[in-house]
């Protein structure tokens, strides 16, 4: 699937705000606060998910197609213009919560190599920022969102010296088609 979501305009904050730096995500202290919603997943993402449920159900515990709501939402704002959303799991967290530890068992498969990037819901993908009507928004500044204080790209002993969207760059350039925009 080639198709992107359109930007045309993103936020002050967006430009501003630190990346992160190496510890990332898993290395943080964030008790994983992103994770304790359902995700947003893009159509060629739930399709991923589907095609690799044999490596993915033994990570979870529970049937892939059971991890998801019932009702497909279009969305051209989503890749494949159209999205569902993930249900919690019984640690309350996504579905694809990491049961026995830290983080999302997609990007486990996705940074060994054992599936494509975009098994990762874009949502995910670009955390803490996120977009609504073709505007780019760091989390916080999105009606229901918040930036956990523990999350790596505003904790104090973060050094980068890049905003996020530099860190993020491989995913911006996959996901978003920026109009007007340099990264």
């Amino acid at each position: 699937m080639k198709n992107k979501i359109n930007i045309n305009n993103i936020s002050d904050k967006c430009l501003k705000l630190k990346g992160f730096d190496e510890r990332g995500c898993f290395g943080c202290a964030c008790p994983d606060s992103c994770c304790r919603f359902g995700a947003d997943f893009d159509a060629e993402s739930y399709e991923l998910v589907i095609a690799n449920g044999s490596a993915i159900e033994p990570l979870i515990g529970r049937k892939v197609r059971d991890c998801f709501g019932k009702k497909w939402h279009n969305d051209p704002e989503y890749l494949g213009g159209k999205m569902i959303r993930s249900r919690k799991g019984p640690d309350d967290f996504c579905a694809f919560h990491n049961p026995s530890g830290k983080g999302c068992v997609l990007y486990k498969l996705a940074m060994e190599k054992k599936s494509a990037r975009r098994i990762i819901p874009s949502i995910c993908r670009v955390f803490p920022l996120t977009w609504d009507n073709g505007r780019l928004v760091v989390y916080d500044e999105h009606d229901d969102g918040a930036i956990p204080r523990t999350c790596n790209c505003v904790e104090p002993s973060n050094k980068t010296l890049k905003t996020v969207i530099q860190t993020r760059q491989e995913e911006f350039e996959d996901i978003f088609a920026l109009y007007g925009f340099q990264i």
